[in-house]
């Protein structure tokens, strides 16, 4: 929060190359450690270049955390892939537990809350703030037959150097 604070305080959201497919990994490998009882069915290539915020390390982490700490399944299971097209680099995180209610995803994709609507934490509305200034989109599914897949969807640019 202190670094978004910042940021916001100077204006400044400067995006940068990152390896989707190296944070993806290193957060499969987070989610492995901590969570043994989790199965990750994953599809990461060995690079994924993306223009973003370095924050873009905290949206994914909220996703995946989200994924894995809220899933009620007997048989919790996480899917990580990240897939590149020409164009865009979109890490998709997949989980079988209860699903975002639809009112939290119904507020995000609004954009505002309302006096009857509302968000219930800011861990979504963080990762959608940060990648939207990272010029990228949040896409929210159902799982089926049960659970949510968030798609984080960034553009495509080549390594540095």
């Amino acid at each position: 929060a202190r670094e978004i604070e910042s940021l916001m305080e100077r204006g400044e959201f400067p995006t940068e190359p990152i390896d989707v497919a190296a944070l993806a990994e290193s957060k499969r490998r987070d989610v492995e450690r901590d969570y043994p009882g989790v199965e990750i069915e994953a599809s990461i290539p060995a690079s994924a270049w993306a223009s973003a915020n370095p924050m873009i390390e905290s949206a994914a982490e909220n996703v995946i955390e989200n994924a894995v700490e809220h899933n009620d399944s007997e048989h919790p299971v996480l899917g990580l892939a990240v897939d590149v097209t020409d164009r865009h680099v979109t890490l998709r995180v997949a989980d079988n537990g209860p699903g975002l209610p639809e009112e939290e995803v119904a507020v995000l994709r609004r954009g505002r809350e309302t006096d009857l609507e509302h968000a219930s934490g800011l861990g979504l509305w963080l990762v959608n703030w940060i990648v939207t200034e990272s010029s990228g989109e949040v896409d929210f599914e159902r799982n089926e037959p049960r659970g949510s897949v968030v798609s984080i969807r960034l553009s495509r640019t080549d390594p540095p150097g």
